[in-house]
């Protein structure tokens, strides 16, 4: 009723910055959250607890939200798992481990406080547990916190035998120990592995991720699904390890890589919208050579995951780079998964 008297009166981003300039929580029907609490979860790694407003619809176990800030007056995104299952008092947990070259997650790590309001995203994300049937989750570094996700929801479900195998480099730098152990503790089909490439353990395993520790690890298991989540090399090295797995889930957290083979040149890029003309290097993806022009469209997970990038491509091939395909057809693409391979237009 007040939305159908106010709306003809004010618009609504004058709404939304009169709410944010008295820090309030209230938008006309944007989501976002108060962070709640702060707390360090592993070298490096800091959790924020969100309390969103009612415009946030709820999440999977598994799934992600991008977080925008505003750093140094320019407003950026960035896609963080969810670490922690649905809980009845509403609260989301993101877990930020720091990134020397990350703009955002030194952000958060170093300034973010309780009380301070960020920008939210709906949730996305299609990384679930396969009910019934023996699954292994494969992690490594910040790629555990999908995972704690999955793992605190094991409480609703009935599951058959779980296994975490939980590549960090040392004991310092594992997320969620003292919880994993909980969990493990709590839940009988639950067995949790932890191997360190940089640190020798009594009685564990050490080294990075290859076909004899992959089979030491998988050994006694005939038949699973498998989830796996880490940077890129990582991801692929597993997929390829476990391909006779009855099925595979699978984030990066890195983004695509170009070929080797891949030609760098300059072309034209046209911006229908904003109605300018630039000179981009084929030699990174749209979104990184926009975002060195100074020109920040909106993004999230960098990765082709959320698609809060797509933009609809009117004239010019690009190349996929998760697919490595050429692609000339009028359409929308995924700004940071797409390198231009000719002169383009955007209707950015």
């Amino acid at each position: 009723m007040l939305k159908t008297v106010i709306q003809p009166l004010v618009s609504e981003k004058t709404i939304d910055f009169w709410a944010e300039e008295l820090g309030l929580t209230w938008r006309w029907q944007r989501p976002i959250a108060r962070i709640v609490a702060r707390q360090v979860s592993a070298k490096n790694t800091v959790s924020l607890w969100l309390k969103p407003n009612k415009h946030f619809l709820g999440f999977s176990a598994g799934q992600h939200i991008n977080l925008t800030v505003d750093v140094q007056g320019t407003r950026l995104t960035r896609s963080f798992s969810l670490s922690h299952a649905p809980r009845k008092d509403g609260l989301l947990r993101v877990t930020i481990k720091q990134n020397p070259t990350g703009t955002v997650s030194r952000y958060l790590i170093e300034n973010a406080q309780v009380d301070d309001i960020v920008d939210i995203s709906q949730a996305y994300g299609t990384f679930n547990l396969v009910p019934q049937k023996t699954t292994v989750l494969v992690a490594a570094g910040s790629g555990i916190t999908p995972m704690m996700s999955l793992l605190h929801s094991l409480d609703e479900q009935q599951l058959a035998p779980i296994y975490l195998f939980y590549w960090a480099k040392t004991q310092a730098d594992v997320c969620f120990y003292e919880e994993l152990q909980h969990l493990s503790q709590r839940h009988k089909n639950l067995t949790i592995k932890f191997i360190f490439t940089q640190e020798a353990q009594t009685h564990g395993l050490t080294g990075r991720v290859n076909a004899e520790l992959w089979q030491q690890l998988t050994a006694t298991l005939d038949e699973y699904h498998v989830l796996i989540c880490g940077n890129a090399e990582f991801v692929d090295t597993v997929k390829q390890l476990s391909s006779k797995a009855i099925s595979q889930q699978y984030e990066a957290f890195t983004p695509p890589k170009l070929s080797n083979s891949a030609a760098q040149a300059v072309v034209r890029v046209e911006l229908k919208q904003s109605q300018k003309v630039l000179a981009l290097t084929t030699g990174t993806s749209l979104l990184a050579a926009l975002e060195a022009e100074g020109i920040y469209p909106p993004s999230g997970c960098r990765m082709g995951i959320c698609h809060t990038c797509s933009c609809q491509k009117l004239v010019g091939t690009t190349e996929d780079l998760q697919f490595a395909e050429l692609n000339a057809e009028s359409g929308a693409i995924k700004l940071c998964t797409s390198r231009a391979y000719s002169d383009l237009v955007l209707d950015l």
